[in-house]
């Protein structure tokens, strides 16, 4: 097959030649029933050559090389298919339920479907001080005892020995605690989280140094790094005068959740 000659008009007269009907007539588009008939037909195909095959309802044109696809023939063939490239244009089959879209240079088409990263999973807890009040020394830092727990998801707390939290996934936490005592008279009540066995944050009753006998209460709440192995975290309280730590699933509780890594 001889390559296109491009467009010409033709006068009255004019001599129609081999050339002229190779070069100008025959530049069409070509109609072939399958890619099989064209090939046998079009043994030598010319850079330009246009060509429309009726199995898969496709226009082809001839890069010089190869028979490229421009129109029509989508590759896609079932419910949430994509059309995508690699060096013709392609079929990405739905993934599995669940999974996202990931690009991936190594893949033909650049993307793929992929497990969606569940992203960090951080511990959380709740625990309280169960069975009994605790006795508190005055003027005296007591670690709080709390042998409760309403959930502990990664057993990171120590609700039997070292009441401690010591969570297993780095990250950023944010620790609460509720102190409820019962003052034998006038006092100053403060708790403490420590980080490690030190002190790192102090919160004190609204009343601060004019607290009176009875019933009273201190809570707070901070932001503590743990580097998922070492580190812990534990509740101090303190009071100028002897107290007992009122008991029971909503008084004296301690919890923590993880926020980001």
């Amino acid at each position: 097959m001889a390559a296109g000659a491009g467009f010409k008009t033709f006068a009255t007269g004019d001599v129609l030649t081999a050339a002229d009907t190779n070069g100008y007539l025959m530049q069409g588009v070509w109609v072939f029933a399958s890619a099989t008939a064209r090939d046998a037909a079009v043994t030598s195909p010319q850079e330009g050559n246009t060509c429309y095959l009726k199995d898969t309802d496709q226009i082809l044109v001839y890069s010089g090389s190869a028979w490229v696809v421009k129109s029509g023939g989508s590759p896609l063939t079932t419910k949430g298919d994509l059309y995508t490239y690699s060096t013709t244009d392609a079929r990405l089959g739905v993934g599995t339920d669940g999974q996202i879209l990931t690009a991936d240079s190594t893949a033909a088409t650049g993307i793929k479907w992929a497990a969606a990263s569940g992203g960090t999973t951080f511990p959380t807890f709740r625990a309280y001080r169960n069975t009994s009040q605790q006795s508190i020394t005055a003027n005296t830092n007591t670690k709080v005892q709390f042998n409760g727990e309403s959930w502990d998801t990664a057993n990171a707390f120590d609700s039997t020995t070292n009441y401690r939290f010591t969570p297993q996934t780095a990250g950023y936490y944010q620790l609460n605690a509720n102190i409820y005592m019962d003052n034998t008279g006038t006092s100053r009540n403060q708790a403490f989280f420590y980080k490690n066995g030190a002190n790192y944050q102090t919160f004190t009753d609204n009343i601060a140094r004019g607290g009176s006998a009875g019933e009273q209460m201190v809570s707070g709440s901070c932001l503590m790094y743990f580097n998922g192995s070492t580190d812990y975290a534990e509740c101090y309280v303190f009071c100028t005068v002897a107290i007992n730590l009122i008991n029971g699933i909503t008084a004296t509780a301690f919890d923590g959740i993880g926020i980001r890594a």
